[in-house]
């Protein structure tokens, strides 16, 4: 309601001691043009470095990108030139053309062209009118962790804590909790940040810096933790990474996408985030590091690794792991992952992908010598979300026992249906009473119950937002698909098609994402008319719309057109109008055909003028009657003029000779046809 949403959960189980339980719930309010969303309740909010996230009831204010999601938030493209004489400029990012520009001379600043995540190889190639060529190179970095350059990131909370146990949500009024995060993007190449968790026993504080270079990203963290017994903590994490991406040389020869990543962190013993009032970190110092290089279009190769330091008596903890990814044709993959780990020694993980082409069905298969566990899967899933089914099954083999699952869900337009089976058989002596296979399936149904426009539906469950179409009763008895997907000359499916439960319901729009619509309206009657055909939604969080499938121009008008003296108006091009003020684009034109007959669409009751183009300044005024709807019998109207185009005597004209009678427009009796 004008723009606060109030959202809630529960749920009831029963023969369950406490039946009943009740989820989250609060109250949100957008403000999609700062970006920021506010919350009141049982919050639900991001944190930064070392941060946890604790259950809170409280509010909330933070910046939520999000809320524009066309708006990039990270470091774009941004080149400053000069042109001495009018030029084109083609833009290349990692030796991709992204842009072409005429330009006059003078100074330029281009900004917001394409980059991707990582070092960008950005070349200006500029031609003159002379046909001069320079280019000039720049290294352009965006990385997920920096802000451009003004841009702010927070999230601001404060109530107390919230905990669950056996179902029932209890609040700690005397523990009011705070926790805080700030960045800003110092430059675009420079982040800054700050962050702060405290309530009554243990506060812990953090600094973050994230650096964007051509040779690559470094972010650090800094925190420290304090309890009210006077234990104190440290802890720091360093991250590097540099991607370079993919290049087809001019030479022809192929470079691919290289990625380095290292991470170092420490711990004390005692460092606490929020809720751990007991440390006790097994470890002090970690590193990892990773290297991948795809070696062909079809090849990628990598190699890794981490390392842990015990503290005191706890061993330290390490593995490397060599990896291949192979793509052997469009349908099939594979991937091997060869390591050794500090206890289970030697080991491998192999996983094989098969999505056979212009097929819905895909089969997944992996082996994990670690673990020594087998896993096959096969997924099927027909296009779209309505009047489709998607279904699984599979079978995994561990030291322990054979498991296997299957289950297909039908996807409808008032709801979903799914049906699933598990069996679990432990290994064991087959004389053992101990050894029994355990069997469990289920049957569920979802629905949705949405209201909008006065109008309730039955729909698939809801994702975030949702419209409503509702065809007018006029038209409610014939089906209107919504979304059509396929060729026509092909079985075509729908998003959503009316029928006889009523209005349908598109339930998966997504909030502040730009979607459209089209209504496809081919069954409806010849004359009728259901309005608009396409439609584009902008909906906010949570929100609902209603759209009325109508139009009060659903008459078809069918009748014959004669001169005065009774001649067939034959082969003649004119307009017809509403009577009164109009402009010419209010007309619409129509045709007879050699017997004078004419069939005019989209017309509403109402008094109109007809005009035929060869006679300019005659008029024929017409009638259409309330009421009428679809095909609509005109009789034979008689055009105040003859043949030749001399206007006839007084007489002659309907309405004055009982000889020459206007038939009025009739709405067609039912089975009348066209």
């Amino acid at each position: 309601m004008k723009g606060w949403v109030l959202e809630g959960s529960g749920n009831y189980i029963e023969n369950n001691p406490q039946p009943w339980r009740r989820g989250n719930i609060r109250l949100v309010h957008d403000l999609p043009d700062r970006m920021i969303r506010t919350a009141l309740g049982d919050l639900s909010y991001p944190v930064e470095g070392f941060q946890s996230f604790q259950p809170i009831l409280g509010m909330t204010i933070a910046r939520n990108f999000d809320l524009q999601p066309y708006r990039v938030s990270e470091p774009t493209g941004h080149i400053s030139f000069l042109l001495n004489s009018p030029s084109r400029v083609d833009i290349y990012v990692n030796n991709r053309k992204v842009r072409s520009l005429q330009l006059d001379s003078g100074p330029f600043d281009i900004s917001d062209f394409p980059v991707v995540n990582g070092s960008n190889d950005v070349k200006l190639v500029i031609t003159d009118a002379a046909g001069r060529v320079e280019v000039r190179n720049v290294d352009i970095v965006s990385d997920t962790n920096l802000l451009a350059a003004g841009y702010h990131k927070f999230a601001y909370n404060i109530g107390v804590l919230s905990s669950t146990a056996s179902g029932d949500v209890t609040y700690d009024y005397h523990a009011p909790v705070l926790s805080v995060f700030h960045r800003y993007g110092l430059t675009d190449s420079l982040t800054l940040g700050g962050n702060l968790q405290a309530y009554q026993k243990q506060q812990m504080t953090g600094f973050d810096a994230t650096i964007g270079s051509k040779w690559g990203v470094f972010r650090a963290d800094l925190a420290g933790s304090h309890l009210t017994d006077g234990v104190n903590g440290f802890a720091w994490q360093a991250q590097y990474q540099i991607t370079d991406h993919v290049k087809n040389e001019d030479s022809g020869s192929f470079n691919g996408t290289k990625n380095f990543r290292l991470l170092a962190s420490y711990l004390s013993a005692n460092f606490a985030p929020l809720g751990l009032l007991l440390p006790n970190n097994v470890s002090s110092y970690r590193l990892a590091t990773r290297y991948t290089q795809q070696w062909s279009p079809t090849v990628t190769l990598g190699i890794g690794g981490r390392y842990k330091i015990g503290r005191g008596a706890q061993p330290d903890d390490w593995d490397y792991t060599l990896s291949l990814e192979k793509k052997l044709s469009d349908s099939v993959y594979i991937s091997a992952n060869l390591g050794r780990r500090s206890v289970e020694g030697y080991g491998a993980f192999l996983y094989l992908s098969w999505t056979p082409r212009s097929s819905r069905h895909s089969i997944n298969g992996s082996y994990d010598s670690f673990s020594n566990t087998a896993r096959t899967d096969w997924n099927y899933a027909q296009e779209g979300r309505a009047k489709s089914i998607s279904a699984s099954a599979g079978a995994v083999r561990t030291k322990d026992e054979y498991a296997g699952s299957g289950g297909i869900t039908y996807f409808g337009e008032r709801g979903e249906v799914t049906a699933s089976h598990d069996i679990v058989t432990p290994f064991g002596s087959q004389n053992s009473s101990l050894v029994t296979a355990e069997s469990f399936s289920e049957l569920r149904f979802a629905s949705a119950i949405v209201y909008g426009g006065g109008h309730v539906a039955l729909s698939r469950p809801i994702s975030n937002s949702f419209v409503i179409f509702a065809p007018d009763p006029s038209i409610e008895k014939y089906p209107i698909g919504i979304n059509p997907q396929g060729r026509r000359s092909e079985d075509r499916t729908y998003e959503a098609m009316t029928d006889n439960w009523g209005p349908v319901v598109l339930p998966d729009l997504t909030p502040y994402l730009y979607r459209t619509v089209r209504v496809d309206a081919s069954e409806l009657p010849p004359g009728f008319d259901a309005g608009d055909g396409t439609y584009t939604f902008y909906p906010t969080y949570r929100s609902g719309a209603f759209v009325r499938l109508v139009s009060d121009a659903n008459v078809l008008l069918d009748g014959m057109l004669q001169y005065a003296d009774r001649t067939p108006a034959a082969l003649q091009a004119g307009s017809i109008r509403l009577a009164g003020p109009s402009n010419a684009a209010d007309s619409e034109t129509f045709f007879t055909n050699r017997a004078g007959r004419f069939r005019i669409e989209k017309l509403k009751p109402g008094r109109y003028v007809m005009r035929l183009y060869n006679f300019p300044g005659v008029t024929l005024p017409i009638a259409v009657p309330e009421g009428a709807a679809g095909a609509t019998q005109a009789g034979t109207l008689i055009f105040p003029v003859t043949r030749e185009g001399a206007k006839p005597d007084h007489d002659a004209v309907p309405g004055h000779n009982p000889d020459h009678t206007q038939t009025s427009p009739q709405p067609a009796q039912e089975g009348d046809g066209p």
